[in-house]
């Protein structure tokens, strides 16, 4: 399994799931759930936080506000990985994430494996 990592612009987040205590820093409390889920079925050693600025978060926020508008209808996979090009059945992220995170309770606007 590959190392999962997420980067977020709240430090908030990156604390909780860091330290694992959801209960002492909640955050927002409609994310506690999601990130239990993910951080139970993601082991620790494969699962990374990282916080960001929000100055050089354009990208990400610019399509959390296209979420919060619904204007991706469908979710973007775009894989650039010439390793999962030439060799298909090789893991990658775009093409499996949308199997594996199914059960929970979010929508994915977009996926970028390279």
């Amino acid at each position: 399994m590959l190392r999962t990592n997420f980067l977020t612009d709240s430090a908030t987040i990156a604390d909780e799931v860091k330290t694992r205590n959801f209960s002492e820093q909640p955050g927002h409390w409609s994310l506690r759930p999601l990130w239990s889920q993910i951080t139970t079925t993601i082991p620790n050693h494969l699962l990374k936080v990282f916080w960001i600025s929000r100055e050089i978060n354009i990208i990400a926020d610019k399509l959390a506000k296209e979420a919060k508008a619904d204007a991706l209808i469908k979710p973007i996979y775009n894989c650039q990985n010439i390793s999962h090009i030439a060799y298909p059945s090789r893991d990658c992220h775009a093409s499996s994430l949308n199997a594996h995170f199914s059960s929970l309770n979010c929508k994915i606007n977009h996926v970028l494996c390279s």
